[in-house]
């Protein structure tokens, strides 16, 4: 019997930290959505 996959879900977390666990990665694309303004580079 396989184990269910957890459900994905959403958490704000602070700046610094987001910066942090971002420099630590490669990623592909990046989309925010900051209040009326979007903005994604490839």
């Amino acid at each position: 019997m396989a184990a269910e996959e957890a459900a994905p879900t959403k958490q704000e977390i602070p700046v610094d930290e987001c910066h942090r666990l971002l420099a630590g990665q490669e990623i592909g694309r990046l989309a925010v959505n900051a209040e009326h303004h979007r903005w994604s580079s490839p």
